[in-house]
């Protein structure tokens, strides 16, 4: 009679020895390939890497105002006037855009033949100072650069965001043994409200009269 115990040890051994000899198989056949052979398809790379469409020019439903504003201020010859902004939060937490850099684009868009405007690019705050901000600094402590004063200043802020103020769903489906068919339709408006104020920067007073308070609509949708 055979022992139990010697025949599972001679088939723990074949089994060990089965392992150790796959993973030596797989050790050798994972070497590394060679690059050359995979030359065609990484010539491939630099094509497939580059942009399908040309950058295009932003252009929004206020672009056409921001030109005829010029317009009327090149024909008036309005004299050139030094403006700042302040920065511009988002209270809503729900549209992370720069919103000072949005301000100065409409005053330079408005100052293009008129040169109506000329913004005075000076940052206070040590977390946003760039090369050009400290490099400013140190001129200005020794004396070497003049930094005149604006008369007019930008503030302002996104005061709220109404999400999905208009919300309309569609869908409809059939199903049978061996068919599906479906149609889903979606349509939402989300409100944002922005307040932007004029002020003196001499007195530091905001100009009555010279105040915003507008409105956009957000609205998307899709089907499928």
């Amino acid at each position: 009679m055979r022992n139990p115990s010697f025949r599972s040890s001679n088939l723990s051994r074949a089994a060990r020895m089965s392992i150790c000899s796959l993973t030596l198989l797989i050790t050798a056949c994972s070497a590394p390939m060679n690059a050359m052979r995979d030359q065609t398809f990484q010539s491939y790379a630099s094509i497939s890497d580059r942009p399908v469409t040309r950058p295009v020019r932003s252009i929004s439903s206020f672009t056409d105002s921001l030109q005829c504003m010029d317009k009327l201020m090149r024909d008036a010859q309005i004299p050139t006037t030094l403006i700042t902004s302040k920065s511009i939060p988002d209270f809503s937490t729900r549209v992370p855009v720069a919103t000072k850099d949005m301000v100065i684009t409409a005053l330079l868009q408005m100052s293009r033949s008129s040169n109506a405007f000329r913004y005075v690019d000076y940052e206070v705050d040590l977390i946003r100072q760039d090369t050009v901000q400290n490099l400013s600094n140190i001129l200005l402590n020794n004396n070497q650069m003049q930094l005149q004063r604006p008369s007019l200043y930008v503030s302002g802020a996104i005061s709220f965001v109404d999400q999905n103020v208009l919300n309309n769903r569609f869908q409809a489906g059939v199903s049978e043994d061996n068919f599906d068919a479906g149609y889903s339709q979606n349509r939402n408006a989300t409100i944002i409200g922005l307040e932007l104020h004029l002020g003196d920067f001499r007195t530091r007073t905001m100009i009555p009269g010279l105040d915003s308070a507008n409105e956009v609509i957000i609205g998307n949708g899709g089907q499928v």
